[in-house]
């Protein structure tokens, strides 16, 4: 038996609903995405984190933490960007912070989240490629 909300997406022509790592949507009966919406910073945050450990537990066991930017009150993830910035920098006291940033199409940059090493530049780099892949940049 199909549930209440189911049945509502069928009857306004929606087939299929998609769910993928930054974005969800339908897929109506013509085939057209329709009700596009970005994913929380949340949502994004746990796929990074998830993914890590699942399928990347070599990699995951150098983080010294992985961290959301919780102070520009961020909900979503944007749609609208140009670049998702994936870089390392060395920290002032120790380690190496790895940083993930969208940079929009006004230049504008906003950072979502931030990953520490203390294990050396060589791993701070392939935790930075790393999360690269996961963050399809």
């Amino acid at each position: 038996m199909k549930s209440k909300s189911e049945c509502e997406a069928i009857s306004k022509g929606i087939q299929s609903h998609h769910i993928e790592p930054f974005v969800e949507y339908d897929v109506t009966v013509e085939r057209r995405i329709v009700n596009e919406t970005a994913r929380t910073i949340e949502d994004v945050y746990f796929y990074l984190l998830n993914t890590l450990k699942v399928k990347y537990p070599e990699i995951y066991n150098y983080c010294d933490y992985v961290s959301c930017n919780k102070w520009d009150n961020l909900t979503h993830w944007s749609l609208d960007y140009h670049w998702v910035a994936v870089y390392y920098v060395t920290g002032s006291s120790e380690g190496y912070y790895i940083h993930v940033d969208q940079i929009s199409r006004t230049d504008t940059r906003i950072h979502y989240f931030l990953l520490k090493t203390l294990y050396g530049r060589k791993i701070a780099e392939q935790i930075c490629n790393t999360v690269a892949d996961i963050m399809e940049v």
